[in-house]
């Protein structure tokens, strides 16, 4: 099969969707948290792009898996900067992939809330919000 032009937006669609299972079952004593944020970056870009529009390609569910697979299997690193990193990444997924209407705007982050608090997750900046997840669960202790 010949490669031409349109299939290099597929490939690049499944090589990051392989990046997302590899990070999901590598041993925890190798979680790779830069790998992580730039995963996550490349993911939202794509997603928010789609996320105003009203068709979407296949391999963008096929991404969408990965990123849900992350969040129930991912085994790494602490327990609460794993569950940080699971829940932006849900959330983010969620937030831009799953809205039944297209979004009006490109969704920027989300709002989590626990033990009557409240933390904003920005999806621009997966490295403040994992800190602030952080904090906000530490403050439980």
């Amino acid at each position: 099969m010949e490669d031409n032009e349109n299939n290099k937006p597929i490939s690049a669609l499944e090589s990051l969707t392989d990046e997302w299972y590899d990070l999901t079952f590598w041993p925890d004593e190798d979680f790779d948290y830069d790998k992580f944020v730039n995963i996550f970056d490349k993911t939202y870009r794509i997603f928010k792009f789609f996320s105003t529009k009203k068709f979407v390609d296949r391999a963008i569910l096929a991404l969408y898996e990965s990123v849900i697979t992350f969040f129930r299997f991912g085994r790494m690193g602490s327990v609460v900067q794993k569950n940080a990193c699971k829940i932006i990444a849900k959330c983010m997924a969620n937030d831009t992939v799953v809205p039944i209407a297209p979004c009006d705007i490109e969704p920027k982050g989300s709002f989590w809330k626990y033990g009557g608090k409240e933390i904003y997750l920005d999806y621009n900046d997966v490295n403040g919000s994992v800190a602030r997840y952080v904090e906000l669960m530490e403050s439980f202790k």
